[in-house]
């Protein structure tokens, strides 16, 4: 399959997934990587804005998922295109999903020596050849290899077989992994705390890291603890042809989405995070009741040229 040209470049979609390059999508368990991942699929399949993104190309995005069965996979589709209004019909022969019913991946094996899997690598690229594939989404990270994780060697190598996959089939890969546990009184992951071997940190072309929400961003917006668990914010860890974020981060929400089976499935929707209320110490409060008395609220608070009105 030749090189496409892209409208965006070598970008596909949200700055993150790069034609030709292997990127990480990181955070512990259960904080919504594999959910946002499969919300950015189908709006990339469909070319349709569900997140802060418009896609201006369509795109073939195949999903492994080595952890879940194909039930699962399923139910997770039905309720973003449920919630999203979709007809899944639309996503005919542009989002393929598999799962670890269907096949096992693993690129390499060994604790001493390292095999590698020529023959699962060719099946991975012919089948991103054959059916166009442009992105390529594979999660976890622990399910693709059989070495240690925590050998710089070993999984500088894995991480680099998946690299030659995305620049041999000129498409992205994005692959999810896990974070180790914080230190105590921590609450925001970055980079440093993949899972794992520090190599495979250094061998992804970009990395972006979700964390949940604290206790004190919920605190600082007047979310309920009961309600924090369902916001977290995608920070960009990693990006070697990007400049700093202006903006800083992104924040998401789950939504949970009833399906007519009666399963409860959440789905990723945008959320933007409310400015801080202003808050004033008793001394603040006190001194501008004194002024409010003294009947000088004009001079106070006047603006700095002009007059007040």
């Amino acid at each position: 399959m030749g090189p496409r040209v892209l409208i965006n470049g070598i970008w596909y979609y949200a700055k993150h997934y790069q034609r030709g390059q292997v990127t990480a999508t990181v955070g512990p368990g259960g904080a919504g990587k594999s959910t946002l991942d499969l919300v950015e699929a189908i709006a990339m399949a469909t070319m349709r804005k569900l997140l802060d993104e418009e896609p201006r190309e369509r795109q073939r995005v195949w999903i492994h998922n080595g952890d879940d069965d194909s039930r699962e996979v399923q139910r997770r589709i039905a309720a973003v295109c449920q919630y999203y209004n979709i007809p899944l019909q639309e996503l005919e022969g542009w989002l393929f999903a598999t799962s670890k019913e269907d096949f096992v991946i693993k690129v390499a094996e060994g604790n001493g020596s390292v095999t590698i899997s020529h023959a699962t690598i060719d099946q991975i690229m012919t089948t991103i050849t054959e059916n166009k594939i442009d992105v390529a989404i594979f999660e976890p990270l622990i399910t693709l290899h059989g070495v240690p994780e925590n050998d710089n060697t070993k999984m500088n190598l894995v991480v680099h077989l998946f690299g030659g996959i995305a620049s041999g089939c000129e498409c992205s890969i994005d692959i999810c992994a896990h974070t180790r546990k914080l230190m105590p009184g921590v609450e925001e992951f970055v980079t440093d705390d993949l899972r794992g071997a520090g190599s495979s940190r250094d061998a992804f072309r970009g990395m972006r890291v979700l964390s949940p929400m604290s206790k004190l961003e919920a605190t600082q917006v007047d979310i309920e603890e009961q309600d924090r668990p369902f916001h977290f914010r995608v920070d960009r860890g990693k990006a070697n042809y990007l400049p700093p974020a202006a903006k800083g981060a992104v924040w998401r929400k789950f939504e949970s989405v009833d399906l007519p089976n009666g399963d409860q499935v959440g789905v990723v929707t945008p959320w933007a995070m409310p400015d801080a209320p202003l808050t004033l110490s008793d001394d603040d409060c006190e001194w501008l009741q004194k002024e409010v008395e003294a009947g000088d609220t004009a001079k106070t608070f006047a603006p700095a040229h002009g007059s007040a009105s």
